[in-house]
Formats: structure tokens, C-alpha cells, sequence
């Protein structure tokens, strides 16, 4: 399995960053970890850069897109996965991505969503996006 790039675009998202950093750098696998800032006001470059996961940092404008394809050309890795701040990724998440990188029909993918909370909202969220 080849290595895998997080990059995780934020804007202000120092609170989210230590348990999402703390959680990714506990997963098995190879992982290349990149934080793509889009000028945070509140100090999320610096925590990112501090943290013992040791993340690469990069810069971009604002913009979730502008973010997102400045963590994709940092990267070395030749497998590219997009993480919110306050996502957390299955603790098998590194093989779930070996096995569908072994069928060379699946070009592009996503883990299934569970959100926090029982709500009714945070129910037909899930279903929907599981579409």
C-alpha cells in the first residue's frame, strides 16, 4: 500500500486541531499529514506546527479549494485524501484504502459519514450523504 496524504484545509480551527492531529498520528499506516492554512486568525498554523504529529504546514488564500490544491501539489505521496478538522478517520482506515486501491476500476472514493448526536437531523444528514 502506498502512502496515504492527509490534508486537512482549515480556517480557524485551532480548538479542532490537537485531538484531530492527536487521533491521525495514533492510526496504523504510512501517512504523510498536511495542514493547509488559509490565513487562521487564531493561531492554527502555529498549533499545527507544534504538534507532535508533526504535520507539514502549508499556506494558501482562503477558500477551501484554493486550500485543498495547495496540500495536493505539497504532497509527496501519491494517494490524496481530504479531511475536515473535525472529522475522524476509522482506526482501519489505511487498510479500507489498500483494499479499494487493489481494484483498478475505483478511481475516487469516500468513508461512509456518522455524525455525532442522535438527532433527527444528524439521522437524515447521514442517510443522505450515504447517497
Amino acid at each position: 500500500m502506498p502512502r496515504v496524504a492527509i490534508i486537512v484545509p482549515v480556517l480557524n480551527e485551532a480548538r479542532a486541531l490537537p485531538g484531530l492531529l492527536d487521533a491521525l498520528a495514533a492510526l496504523a499506516g504510512e501517512w504523510e499529514l498536511i495542514v493547509c492554512d488559509g490565513g487562521s486568525s487564531d493561531g492554527s498554523a502555529e498549533v499545527a506546527t507544534m504538534h507532535p504529529a508533526c504535520p507539514r504546514v502549508v499556506h494558501a488564500p482562503r477558500g477551501r479549494a484554493n486550500q485543498m490544491n495547495a496540500g495536493a501539489q505539497a504532497a509527496a505521496a501519491p494517494v490524496l485524501l481530504f479531511l475536515h478538522a473535525d472529522t475522524r478517520l476509522a482506526p482501519d482506515a489505511h487498510r479500507r484504502l489498500a483494499d479499494a486501491l487493489a481494484d483498478p476500476g475505483i478511481l475516487g472514493g469516500n468513508f461512509r459519514i456518522a455524525f455525532d448526536g442522535g438527532d433527527r437531523f444528524s439521522r437524515v444528514l447521514a442517510r443522505w450523504y450515504r447517497l
